[in-house]
């Protein structure tokens, strides 16, 4: 069983199931992992999760990789001593996994037998967020500005978002940054219908809004 806090919050319309999983730390032990998302069919660089554990006593120490309803998905490290003050090192590939949450467990064993558990939260995420771009609103307007709006929907959290303009035959005529509101699920803008300090002139145009997450998987909305 996790010792640890399972949030589960549904998204409607997405087809994902976000969750937070509160990480656990015990006084003795400690676990970390960076990346805290990634996405195993990324590049080299950036497809595992590099995760240190310290101990600040000697013990027997053994990780794991557990799901969110509790089972061991896979053991990163066998029971093995450790001294005091000591720094394991170890990384997770997600190899066979899918996507979703998991938790980088450490478990330490000291020599009266106490058991110390510490767990650090991680997403594998190779799916692309899907991004709904409202209508902006108003629709007809001379200096604006125009309330733009996207709802993300992706299992790490959208980081970057930003508003493509084109002109009536698609031609892309620049980009504007979109913030991300602060539960990385959407971004918002007020815009005011203005590329690199210029105003637009008089006419028709084209938006959609792009935006990748913390895994950096890149989505975009339609136009």
């Amino acid at each position: 069983m996790l010792a640890t806090t399972l949030i589960v919050a549904a998204l409607v319309g997405s087809s994902f199931t976000p969750r937070a999983v509160v990480p656990s730390v015990a006084p003795n032990l400690s676990v970390s992992a960076t990346p805290t998302a990634f996405n195993p069919e990324a590049s080299p660089r950036a497809a595992a999760t590099a995760i240190e554990i310290v101990s600040s006593i000697a013990g027997t120490l053994s990780v794991d990789v557990v799901t969110e309803a509790g089972p061991v998905f896979g053991s990163l490290l066998s029971a093995t001593a450790v001294d005091a003050g000591s720094t394991t090192a170890i990384s997770w590939d997600a190899a066979g996994a899918t996507d979703g949450v998991y938790g980088i467990r450490a478990t330490l064993v000291d020599g009266a037998g106490v058991t110390s558990k510490s767990l650090v939260p991680v997403v594998v995420d190779s799916t692309a967020p899907t991004l709904v771009l409202k209508t902006p609103q108003p629709t007809l307007t001379a200096t604006g500005p125009v309330a733009i709006s996207v709802t993300a929907y992706d299992l790490s959290g959208l980081v970057r978002a930003s508003l493509v303009v084109e002109n009536q035959l698609g031609d892309r005529l620049g980009t504007v940054v979109v913030p991300v509101t602060a539960d990385a699920a959407g971004a918002t803008l007020d815009w005011d219908l203005r590329l690199r300090q210029r105003l637009l002139l008089p006419g028709v145009y084209r938006l959609r809004v792009t935006g990748s997450d913390e895994a950096g998987n890149v989505g975009q909305s339609t136009t």
